[in-house]
């Protein structure tokens, strides 16, 4: 160490570094094994700790200091210790992205809890999901909260980030497990907990058939295409032991996700990870700067994007008819290996939706599409069009009214009743 005849700053310095090195190596070690209030999971613990690195190197750079060699020298030896230290800091802090720790991803992402009733964004009741090919995801255990972007509506998710009660594990003999895919419009958006058509359709199966225990699980989300979709039954569904699965199909299920996870890779060049962590403890900027979430609906044409050539490359091969006719011969495949029927259906049918139905049909999948009864309904009430009947939320947003998610419901009772698919299950 340096001589007791060394400067008083020199000595003053070299204390205060090594009570850093005393602290952050303390509580850094610490809390890469249980919580502290001010490190927020292991990722933090792990910046915290590197920072004991480089108050070790400035209490080198002390040392050095006092060692008898030209000015110039030393300052360069001082300089050249603390610039170590912040890049094999940076370096550091970079390992969890580059070795793609999904596991640990949403601590990172550091979302605040949200209360009963609280009152949020829709985006801020998403999380990076761990698996790729599902993006995002619903974020579990909310109770009541109120989408304050969404008209106020109230929803609720079960342990497993669905809008549905929690499914009984193992599932219990006789009981009959219903699962719906698909995007905003089986989620039930801007409609109130109970009036989705899933939510209808478990209601009405109750009322008919009491003997029975009925489970339907709404696995649905927001924004999701037939790819994420596909990737929900695989990775969270088949554990399930689904009797039968309902897929719905919207005209954007072969478009981008609604939201892109911006997870860093951990080679960007354009941004420092230690100056984004020290940012962060200052409150400078918001901590899911690590890993957001963007939406992607102002970004001109890319929301609409189909060509994957013009899309980011990590999500080429979750777009286009490619992508929808491999997503769909999965979901085929699964309900044939695991022995569940999986039921296909769109509002109207016509378009894009139409082919997608006349692909299902191909390979063999019960097909529905409401379009006659639709129709019906507008020639009663004297309405030109679907998005300016009392079936739509309004006419510039067409996601089913409450009136029409009942209609679903009651359409595909019918119909599982009329293709036998209901004697099927009851067996």
């Amino acid at each position: 160490m340096a001589s007791t005849n060394a400067p008083k700053w020199r000595r003053l310095a070299g204390v205060v570094a090594l009570v850093g090195v005393a602290l952050t190596g303390v509580v850094g070690a610490a809390g890469l094994f249980v919580d502290l209030p001010f490190v927020s999971g292991k990722s933090s613990a792990l910046a915290l700790a590197l920072l004991f690195a480089m108050f070790l190197a400035a209490w080198v750079g002390t040392v050095v200091a006092g060692q008898r060699k030209p000015i110039r020298t030393r300052a360069f030896l001082v300089a050249a210790s603390l610039l170590l230290a912040l890049v094999v800091a940076e370096l550091a802090l970079r390992v969890p992205a580059i070795l793609d720790a999904r596991v640990s991803w949403v601590e990172v992402v550091g979302q605040e809890p949200i209360p009963p009733g609280g009152r949020v964004r829709f985006r801020d009741v998403l999380q990076p999901s761990r698996h790729d090919e599902i993006v995002f995801e619903l974020r579990p255990d909310l109770e009541g909260v109120v989408l304050t972007d969404l008209d106020d509506m109230t929803f609720s998710t079960n342990s497993m980030g669905f809008r549905a009660p929690e499914p009984r594990i193992p599932k219990p003999e006789g009981m009959i497990r219903i699962v719906g895919l698909g995007d905003s419009f089986a989620f039930g958006w801007k409609v109130a907990d109970g009036e989705p058509y899933l939510d209808r359709l478990g209601a009405a199966l109750r009322e008919r058939h009491p003997e029975r225990e009925w489970e339907i699980v709404n696995t649905g989300v927001p924004g999701y295409n037939t790819v994420q979709e596909a990737a929900t039954l695989r990775e969270k569904v088949l554990d399930l032991e689904p009797d039968l699965v309902l897929l719905g199909f919207v005209g954007n299920d072969t478009r981008l996700p609604q939201f892109l996870s911006n997870r860093p890779s951990g080679f960007e060049l354009t941004r420092s990870y230690l100056v984004d962590l020290v940012g962060e403890r200052l409150g400078l900027m918001p901590r899911s700067r690590l890993a957001d979430l963007d939406v992607l609906a102002p970004v001109g044409e890319l929301r609409r994007a189909e060509d994957p050539a013009l899309v980011p490359e990590r999500y080429r091969d979750m777009v286009g008819w490619a992508a929808f006719e491999e997503a769909l011969d999965d979901i085929a495949a699964m309900g044939r290996d695991h022995g569940f029927p999986v039921v296909a259906m769109a509002l109207l049918g016509v378009g894009l939706e139409g082919r997608m139905l006349d692909e299902a049909a191909a390979r063999d999948l019960p097909t529905l599409k409401l379009e006659q009864r639709i129709n019906a309904h507008l020639a009663e009430h004297g309405n030109d069009s679907y998005v300016e009947s009392a079936l739509a939320l309004a006419p510039d947003d067409n996601h089913p009214s409450a009136l029409m998610h009942g209609m679903i419901a009651e359409e595909l009772l019918l119909f599982l009743d009329e293709q036998g698919l209901l004697r099927a299950i009851l067996r």
